[in-house]
């Protein structure tokens, strides 16, 4: 294969609004392809738990052991499958992960027995959860560089999106057309509107999105001035799993909060609605954290802000046991909120930035199978500690202290990270 010298982005622009109008259509393929992903996340599946287990006669607790099985293989199978982001054209791509997708919600909608409900479980979280994220992360990476921050901020805009809509209208949808006909909906979208929408969008404005991935000749030398390292020669790096160990650390006390969200209500005295209201907050703070820290990527690199994004939610665990007023919600569910938006522009543009982007794909395959792997052994881990006397308040605001010493360790080891480090 020959060698294409990948396009050169301008010299970044102050601001949001000069970049949209720029690249619209870039940008708006990040923003669309991780709206779309709400589909196959945990939040938007767990509304129709209810009626999907009676129609199928199997307990919640028999879903969620088929829904559970259907994550952990989707989280190993994107080892592989993420890969594919490096050497497939992005625009066809995206279309092939879409009709995955359309597929996996017609078997939710027609599924009679747990099997092909639990297939269409597992086709969604490939896709749905995990390729068109994974896509959107890695083409916002690849194709900006001086303004990698804020196209990661913004793409994060789609996800925070889908956060506050997705469940008004799927309980809609329910009332009205039931759970099949929610899914069926929605297999509509990903087989009717997002393929041509995604596939145009993808091919991006003019030049600068004309090639939506690089290229590396013969000699393993890749077009432009990116480093290169292969996912093999970045899991024997040192740096690799000092980022790694704080950046999973935030998922796993998350979805061990959010999974035992009675028991901490029940802990601190709350009523579950008044935790529940805490989560506008949340993704207010969401949609916040990731356009504010976009231009400070941009500024001072990715490497140099690592510690911001373990702090906040350190400081919200820490809270917890500390005080049980209901105004903790809010600040706890804020801080967490932050923690979210910031990590996403900050640890991807730190991968890009140490590792550069021609393998970006591979590397960040494993490292999402690895985050699917903490979430999965959150709610396992949480349950050993009540089930052993162990406050949820306690094991919290352990995690909180976790996630603070981490933070002072990414402050001196950010400014230390290389920038640009030779191969190993």
């Amino acid at each position: 294969m020959g060698t294409r010298a990948a396009p050169v982005m301008p010299a970044p622009k102050p601001g949001y609004l000069p970049l949209l109008s720029r690249f619209p259509r870039l940008l708006g393929f990040g923003m669309a392809a991780m709206l779309f992903c709400n589909f196959g996340q945990t939040f938007f599946i767990s509304l129709f738990n209810g009626p999907m287990a009676a129609a199928l006669s199997i307990s919640q607790a028999e879903l969620g052991r088929l829904y559970g099985g259907a994550t952990l293989i989707s989280g190993l199978s994107l080892i592989w499958l993420g890969t594919l982001v490096d050497r497939v054209a992005t625009p066809a791509f995206t279309v092939v992960v879409c009709v995955v997708a359309g597929v996996a919600a017609t078997l939710i909608a027609a599924a009679t027995t747990p099997w092909v409900l639990g297939a269409g479980l597992l086709l969604m979280r490939i896709t749905g959860q995990g390729l068109l994220s994974q896509t959107a992360v890695v083409t916002m990476s690849r194709r900006f560089t001086t303004d990698r921050g804020k196209a990661l901020g913004l793409a994060t805009l789609g996800l925070s999106l889908g956060e506050a809509l997705l469940p008004l209208v799927a309980v809609a949808l329910l009332g009205v057309v039931g759970w099949r006909g929610a899914w069926a909906l929605v297999a509509a979208a990903f087989l009717i509107v997002a393929p041509p929408l995604l596939h145009w969008l993808a091919r991006g404005d003019g030049q600068a999105g004309v090639f939506l991935r690089l290229d590396v000749d013969a000699t393993g030398e890749v077009a432009g001035n990116d480093v290169a390292w292969t996912r093999r020669q970045v899991v024997v790096d040192p740096r690799f799993y000092l980022v790694l160990a704080w950046y999973l650390a935030p998922p796993f006390f998350l979805t061990g909060a959010f999974f035992y969200q009675g028991v901490l209500a029940s802990e601190q005295g709350w009523r579950l609605a008044t935790l529940a209201s805490g989560f506008t907050a949340y993704a207010i703070a969401h949609v916040v954290g990731s356009i504010a820290v976009g231009p400070m990527v941009d500024h001072s690199g990715g490497r140099r802000l690592l510690w911001m994004f373990p702090a906040g939610l350190g400081l919200g665990f820490l809270l917890l046991p500390a005080s049980d007023g209901v105004a903790v919600v809010w600040v706890y569910l804020a801080l967490a909120g932050l923690t979210t938006g910031v990590s996403g522009p900050v640890v991807n543009a730190t991968w890009s930035e140490l590792y550069g982007t021609c393998h970006l794909g591979a590397i960040r395959a494993l490292i999402s199978a690895l985050m699917v792997l903490a979430t999965a052994c959150a709610p396992v881990v949480f349950g050993w500690f009540i089930e052993a006397g162990v406050h949820l308040v306690t094991a919290l605001g352990a995690g909180g202290l976790y996630l603070l010493i981490g933070s002072l360790v990414l402050w001196v080891a950010g400014r230390r990270l290389s920038r640009v480090p030779e191969l190993a």
